[in-house]
C-alpha cells in the first residue's frame, strides 16, 4: 500500500459522511444546507473546495497571498474569503453562522493545547457539522512557498479526537507522509448559543452526550 491519494480521501469522507452527498451521480456537491466555513486554503490545496457551492461558501485564510492567488482564478471568484487566523476565529463571526465548518489540515498547523479552544470555538460558529482533517501523527513540515503558517507544529492522533468528542477514522499508518486523519462531530440544530450541549452520533448510530 502507498500513501493515501486525494481520491483516497474523498471515498474516506464519502463512506464516513454520506449525509453530506457527496459523488452522488445526481449532484456531485454537498447537499446539506445552509453556510459553510471552509478554514485555511492554498493554491496547493483546496481539498473539498470543488464539493461547495461558492456562494453559501466562505473561506478563512491567514496568508493573504494564497487568498489573492485564489481570488485571481475563474473557478474561485464567487467565494467569500476573510484575512484572518483560527486561533481568533470567535472575533471574527457571529455565533451559529455557519451551518458546516471544515477545517481539513489544518490542526498541525497550530500548537496542540490551543486546539481545543479552537474546536470549541468552530462549534460555537457551526449548527450541525464540524470536519476535521489532519496527517495522522508525525509528518515534518516547515515554511513552505514563503508562507511560515505551512509549518507543522504538532502531532495529532486519533485519541486526542476521541478526547475531544469527535468521530474519527484513519487512512495508511501513524507517522508516515501521506497519513489521514479524518475527525466528525455533529452539533444539534437547536443548540444554545450560550451554553452549547455537544453531541455527536457514532458508527453505530448511538447518541453521545459530552
Amino acid at each position: 500500500m502507498t500513501e493515501t491519494s486525494y481520491e483516497a480521501r474523498i471515498d474516506q469522507l464519502k463512506k464516513c459522511l454520506p449525509c453530506c452527498g457527496i459523488g452522488v451521480e445526481t449532484d456531485k456537491t454537498f447537499v446539506l444546507p445552509g453556510k459553510y466555513l471552509y478554514i485555511g486554503a492554498s493554491k496547493n490545496r483546496t481539498s473539498f473546495l470543488e464539493f461547495l457551492n461558492p456562494a453559501q461558501t466562505t473561506i478563512l485564510e491567514i496568508y493573504e497571498p494564497n487568498i489573492k492567488n485564489l481570488q485571481s482564478r475563474q473557478e474561485y471568484k464567487d467565494f467569500h474569503f476573510v484575512l484572518g487566523d483560527v486561533r481568533d476565529i470567535e472575533k471574527l463571526f457571529e455565533p451559529k453562522s455557519f451551518s458546516v465548518v471544515i477545517w481539513y489540515h489544518g490542526p498541525e498547523h497550530v500548537f496542540r493545547e490551543d486546539v481545543p479552544k479552537i474546536l470549541a470555538n468552530l462549534e460555537w460558529l457551526a449548527t450541525d457539522l464540524v470536519i476535521l482533517g489532519c496527517p495522522w501523527g508525525i509528518y515534518e513540515q516547515g515554511c513552505f512557498n514563503g508562507n511560515i503558517h505551512e509549518s507543522h507544529i504538532s502531532a495529532l492522533y486519533p485519541e486526542d479526537f476521541q478526547t475531544w468528542g469527535y468521530n474519527i477514522d484513519t487512512l495508511w499508518k501513524k507517522d508516515c507522509q501521506g497519513s489521514n486523519i479524518l475527525a466528525w462531530k455533529f452539533l444539534p440544530v437547536a443548540l444554545s448559543t450560550q451554553t452549547p450541549l455537544q453531541w455527536n452520533w457514532n458508527l453505530n448510530g448511538d447518541l453521545n452526550f459530552h
